[in-house]
């Protein structure tokens, strides 16, 4: 269901999280877009990204906690738990797209065209630290692909956010 109870037409996204090694172009990628109902998120990709992400640990090149260190350990499963929601939400942008144009998908350093504001952004096709942990501004959907998203979802700016 949309807003207001709405399932004209229905609501049916879904991100799968999978544990391959995927790559795109050559490339390990965190997620790949189908069709305009579902999606996969790569754990073992999310994994390593935030890994790097989070910086080293003690000697170690990157964050890689042994699980006595259960406070690490902690930070590393929430920017895991981060990471696949932001790759969901990306993704699903991605199937909407499908229905909806959402020009500002794909943005970002790498890519062929600059995000609107910031790279912290669903749309962009990278991440970076603000992607696993709680950022400041929060991570957001660009202004050029709002209206779109509150037109498909049925709802505006004051209900839905």
């Amino acid at each position: 269901m949309r807003y207001h109870a709405s399932d004209n037409p229905p609501f049916d996204h879904t991100v799968y999280v999978d544990g391959s090694w995927f790559l795109w172009d050559g490339q390990p990628a965190t997620g790949y877009t189908a069709n305009s109902t579902w999606s996969r998120a790569f754990y073992p990709i999310v994994l390593n990204n935030a890994e790097f992400e989070l910086g080293q640990y003690k000697n170690l090149p990157d964050f890689t906690p042994p699980l006595s260190d259960a406070t690490s350990l902690a930070k590393l499963i929430n920017a895991i738990g981060k990471g696949i929601g932001n790759v969901a939400a990306h993704e699903t942008g991605h199937q909407i797209a499908f229905t909806v144009p959402l020009p500002g998908m794909e943005c970002g350093p790498g890519e062929s065209k600059p995000c609107e504001d910031v790279n912290s952004v669903y749309e962009t096709g990278r991440s970076g630290l603000w992607f696993f942990i709680d950022y400041k501004p929060p991570i957001k959907w660009e202004t050029t692909d709002i209206n779109a998203l509150q037109k498909y979802l049925k709802c505006t700016s004051n209900d839905c956010k």
